[in-house]
């Protein structure tokens, strides 16, 4: 069929993503929820698969290009299950254990290997995602002597009573250059083999005296691949192509020539005819919708089918469309002043050919771009984000995509999602569409609808909208905004927070780090006596938590998403001030689920930062690392030697400020050794406490200068 060039935006838009998309589509499985096996040299061995809970049977792949559909056997087998793959090659045969030769794709990830091993014992099995369209290539090595290739082209003719005609078939190319050609009247007795580089088949049908055609049909795997538009086409004059699908198929073709009642001829060159194509030919010659005069429109006659040829004497006529409910677009690119057809008016023809008219229902359609080169991106480029239409369900009905267009076209396909090119669905007007825009790292959606249509956001659900379907084309552009992760502060001492490496852990919208103080006294106690906080001397007691967030289609809505626990660390830096000792080692201390972790920190004093990392979010206690010059400076300065002091002071200030552990960490070492000078002192604080308090003293060792004195006086006091 003739294309016309200068179709409306939705033709456009058609022969843009349909022609390059869908085609490729047929090689690389881009269905959600679909899983495609592709198996190279199949004549060599045989693969099977098993769904989880399956009872063990094997259910053999009997294709070399096999699809489960969630339509089929996959209905209602949920994500997080298992599917399980087993290769088993014919005697003397093998897998083939190239890399790259057997791999397992799913969706945007990265390709991975399948290990032969595990095809050959049946043990590979990949986590089920309904939401990924998975590609699986499973490769045998070969037989030397492959079968014969049993596809081609095979014609099977029916003539009644005493019609006549013949049917010239050609192979072509990708660049529409014909392969061969030839000219038959009977039906073929075998294949007629595809030559090499043959990618479609174009059929002219020729109809001889008082003949006509009754059935047309284009097989491929016993399904029908042809449409009355194309049985139309193949009689006209450019005869109808379709796409050679599988090079070891048989692509058969069925005609049936009767008389014609009407006692027609055979379509003559030199006269004036009206072809009729498109998606509504049919309801145009059902309603009567398309007729033409030949007297100058004092008279009309009803055009009753796809092609109709007036009479060689004929030298000027008119046609009309009547479209009363606007429900079609109408065009013709050879009709004079026609190339967008008006309703009812009447157009004239002098010119003795075929004059092309276009009927096309008129369907509306969201449509969007990922590449920028695409003719599309004028007005429907999409970056930073992607967009996923999930349902559109018709008024009235409940099923999933019972909003989409239906057509008749073979191959069509009113639903094409890739994630990589972008897309275009024709949906029914009314209908509730759902779709998930969903924004990269560091980006919003902020407009809250697509052109002048509004969304909705679904409050339960991250990045998804509905709307209505308008009787509009929606195009999709500049849906996203570069945005800054974010931080709440509310933390005595700390004035502002940044978040480093956000990208690990999360891949749509932002960050928001929230820092308050730790106000739990039961808590604070159960951190300090940890042993993560051993020879800590602690100074500020922060919660801080992590959400993901992500705007609900405007500035002051989100979504928000608790980030307790991270797939990765992240680097959080803190402002604090200059003030803090940088001669220090300073520590977080992070409780998180009753486990106590030590974390180190950087104290940058010209920045007034301090950073550390981590990869869960809960309370945190920061501090500096607890030294034996510490515990002396403050005995020192307290109760100093040969001073009448109060001993009990001091050694309220000890444990108050170091802590129990802390004091015993810098007295006795990890490795062992003793700190003689602080021991002393402490006995001899332990010796005056002692006396002050009228209690007895405890032996002067280690353990009782630090559990004694100190842990003592504790529970003394």
């Amino acid at each position: 069929m003739k294309k016309i060039a200068w179709l409306l935006s939705f033709v456009l838009i058609f022969s843009v993503v349909f022609e390059n998309v869908s085609l490729r589509a047929a090689a690389e499985n881009t269905i959600p929820g679909n899983v495609e096996i592709s198996i190279q040299n199949n004549q060599s061995g045989k693969v099977y698969y098993q769904l989880d809970g399956n009872s063990g049977s094997w259910t053999e792949v009997t294709s070399s290009t096999f699809t489960l559909r969630t339509t089929d056997e996959l209905n209602g087998f949920t994500s997080g299950r298992s599917i399980y793959l087993k290769a088993v090659p014919e005697d003397g045969q093998s897998l083939d254990e190239g890399v790259g030769k057997n791999t397992l794709n799913a969706g945007s990830d990265p390709a991975t290997n399948i290990a032969v091993d595990e095809l050959k014992n049946g043990t590979y099995s990949f986590e089920y995602n309904g939401e990924k369209a998975y590609n699986i290539q499973i490769s045998f090595a070969g037989s030397t002597n492959p079968p014969q290739n049993n596809g081609g082209l095979r014609l099977d003719i029916t003539k009644q009573d005493s019609a006549t005609g013949t049917i010239t078939y050609t192979f072509l190319n990708t660049g529409d250059e014909s392969l061969g050609t030839d000219t038959v009247s009977e039906s073929t007795s075998s294949n007629i083999a595809f030559p090499v580089g043959v990618t479609q088949v174009n059929i002219k049908i020729n109809l001889g005296e008082n003949s006509q055609v009754t059935n047309y049909g284009v097989y491929v795997g016993g399904n029908q691949m042809a449409s009355e538009t194309d049985k139309a086409n193949a009689v006209g004059t450019s005869g109808h192509t379709f796409a050679v699908s599988d090079l070891t198929a048989e692509h058969q073709v069925q005609v049936e020539f009767a008389t014609d009642p009407t006692g027609g001829d055979p379509i003559p060159t030199e006269a004036i005819s009206f072809f009729l194509e498109g998606d509504a030919v049919g309801a145009a010659i059902q309603k009567g919708a398309v007729q033409y005069s030949t007297d100058g429109g004092n008279s009309w006659t009803t055009v009753t089918s796809a092609l109709v040829s007036l009479d060689p004497g004929v030298a000027s006529a008119q046609i009309k469309v009547t479209d009363n409910d606007s429900a079609w677009n109408l065009q013709s690119f050879d009709i004079p002043n026609a190339s967008v057809i008006t309703s009812g008016t009447a157009y004239p023809v002098t010119e003795k050919k075929q004059y092309h008219i276009q009927i096309d229902k008129k369907v509306y359609t969201v449509v969007w771009t990922y590449d920028p080169e695409s003719e599309m991106a004028a007005d429907a480029f999409v970056e930073h984000g992607k967009v996923q239409i999930i349902s559109a369900v018709a008024a009235g009905q409940s099923e999933q995509w019972s909003g989409i267009e239906p057509t008749d076209m073979p191959g069509a396909n009113n639903n094409q999602q890739d994630a990589t090119t972008g897309g275009r669905v024709a949906i029914i007007p009314g209908s509730t569409v759902t779709v998930k825009i969903v924004p990269n790292y560091k980006y919003q959606f902020i407009a809250g609808k697509l052109n002048d249509t509004i969304l909705t956001p679904d409050v339960n659900n991250v990045s998804t909208f509905t709307f209505t379907m308008p009787e509009t084309n929606l195009r999709l552009t500049a849906l996203f905004v570069y945005t800054e992760d974010q931080s709440v502060i509310s933390a005595a001492g700390v004035s502002g927070a940044t978040i480093t490496g956000g990208e690990k852990v999360i891949d749509s919208g932002n960050l928001e780090l929230t820092v308050k103080d730790f106000t739990d006294e039961s808590k604070k106690t159960s951190l300090q006596a940890s042993d993560a906080a051993s020879g800590l001397q602690v100074s500020q007691w922060l919660e801080v938590d992590l959400k993901q967030v992500v705007n609900q289609g405007a500035s002051d809505k989100y979504w928000k998403t608790s980030k307790d626990e991270l797939p990765a660390k992240i680097k959080v830096t803190l402002t604090v001030g200059s003030d803090l000792d940088e001669t220090k080692e300073y520590v977080v201390v992070r409780e998180h689920n009753g486990v106590y972790e030590r974390i180190p920190a950087n104290y940058d004093k010209a920045a007034g930062t301090l950073t550390f990392e981590s990869d869960k979010f809960s309370d945190y206690a920061v501090g500096t690392v607890v030294t034996a010059s510490d515990v002396l400076g403050t005995i020192n300065s307290q109760w100093p030697a040969g001073a009448a002091s109060d001993a009990s002071t001091t050694v309220s200030t000890l444990v108050s400020t170091y802590g129990v552990t802390g004091i015993a960490g810098v007295v006795q070492t990890s490795d062992g050794s003793v700190n003689t000078t602080l021991l002393e002192k402490l006995s001899a604080l332990e010796e005056d406490y002692a006396s002050e308090k009228n209690i007895e003293k405890k032996d002067p060792t280690v353990e009782s200068a630090v559990a004694g004195s100190i842990n003592g006086t504790v529970k003394v006091t």
